[in-house]
C-alpha cells in the first residue's frame, strides 16, 4: 500500500490530473503485447474515467513492473494476471494498520497472478 500511495506524492516527479483507467488500460495493452500467449490478462475497471493527482509515469511504471513480476512468477506455465481498479470509500477500519492514510475516497488497485511466490 505504501508504494502505491507514493505514486500520488511529490518525489521528484510531476503531479498532474491523471485518468487512472486510461493509464491502466495503456499499460495493460503494452503487457498484453509482451506476455506469452499462455498468460491470460484479466482486467476489471470502471467504464468511465477516474481521475487522480499523480505522476503518470510512475503509475504506468508500477503497472508494468507488477505485470513483469507476474510473468516471471508464472514462468513457462499457463497462468493468469488479474488486475482490478475501483473507486472506493475506505473507513478507518479498512485502512492498513500503522498507515498515515485517512478515511476517505480512494482508488484501489488489486493485482493477482497465478505464479509461484
Amino acid at each position: 500500500m505504501n508504494r502505491i500511495s507514493a505514486v500520488t506524492q511529490i518525489d521528484g516527479g510531476q503531479l498532474s490530473r491523471v485518468d487512472v483507467v486510461a493509464t491502466l488500460k495503456g499499460a495493460l495493452e503494452l503487457l498484453r503485447e509482451t506476455f506469452p500467449t499462455d498468460i491470460e490478462l484479466i482486467e476489471h475497471h470502471p467504464d468511465h474515467s477516474v481521475y487522480l493527482e499523480a505522476d503518470p509515469t510512475q503509475l504506468h511504471q508500477l503497472v508494468i513492473n507488477l505485470g513483469s513480476n507476474a510473468a516471471n512468477a508464472i514462468g513457462n506455465d499457463r497462468g493468469k494476471f488479474d488486475v482490478s481498479l475501483e473507486h472506493k470509500y475506505l473507513s478507518a477500519e479498512e485502512l492498513p494498520t500503522g498507515s498515515d492514510l485517512e478515511e476517505g475516497d480512494y482508488i484501489v488497485m488489486h493485482f493477482r497472478d497465478s505464479g509461484r511466490g
